[in-house]
């Protein structure tokens, strides 16, 4: 099914609700070990695309400013009395089309959002425009893997959209022929999940 960003906010708006409740403590360990090792400076500002109901807030390492954007006003109502670690500036927003100059980043966090966009590539496309050169970007998220099990997500991604995701996406599509480098690549929950770290070129 292809999605569109209308589709989204519809979808993110009844789940704005229940969303803590289901997403919380099954993912907070998942949250904590992608951003693990995020080494940010003071003053970083830091861009979380996707940032929902801001269960990711609190993780971040201390920064200067985190720019947490999101499609979803219901949800970024929500991200808007979450804790966080840094002062927070939410937008309401495309990921694909930021309000930001050119290398104007320190740092991204793409977690559960690559697979939920309706094209995941290109929001690693408008992040590597607005990074600077250097700057890292932590990504979480249920890749389809490589082999037989990657039939069975295609069959279920056929019902998964209306939880708001694909489970069918492979990341290195995305990734292909845009300016960063990986750095780390972590199977988590039993491979179903994979924690990636990359360096903007």
């Amino acid at each position: 099914m292809s999605w569109t960003l209308r589709d989204i906010r519809r979808t993110y708006r009844w789940m704005a609700w229940p969303y803590d409740r289901l997403f919380r403590r099954g993912y907070q360990g998942l949250r904590q070990e992608s951003l693990k090792g995020l080494s940010l400076r003071p003053d970083a500002t830091v861009l979380l695309v996707g940032v929902g109901t801001g269960l990711d807030l609190r993780f971040v390492p201390p920064a200067g400013l985190i720019l947490a954007v999101d499609l979803s006003p219901a949800m970024l109502r929500r991200a808007a009395q979450a804790p966080a670690s840094s002062a927070v500036d939410a937008l309401i927003g495309d990921g694909a089309r930021l309000p930001f100059p050119d290398a104007s980043v320190s740092a991204a966090i793409f977690h559960l959002v690559l697979c939920s966009a309706p094209d995941g590539r290109a929001l690693l496309q408008e992040a590597a425009r607005v990074l600077e050169p250097g700057a890292p970007v932590a990504i979480l998220d249920h890749f389809a893997p490589r082999g037989p099990m990657r039939k069975w997500r295609r069959l279920a991604s056929r019902y998964s959209w209306v939880l708001g995701t694909h489970l069918d996406r492979r990341f290195e599509p995305m990734l292909q022929g845009l300016p960063f480098e990986v750095q780390n690549d972590k199977s988590l929950a039993g491979g179903y999940y994979r924690a990636i770290r990359l360096r903007r070129r």
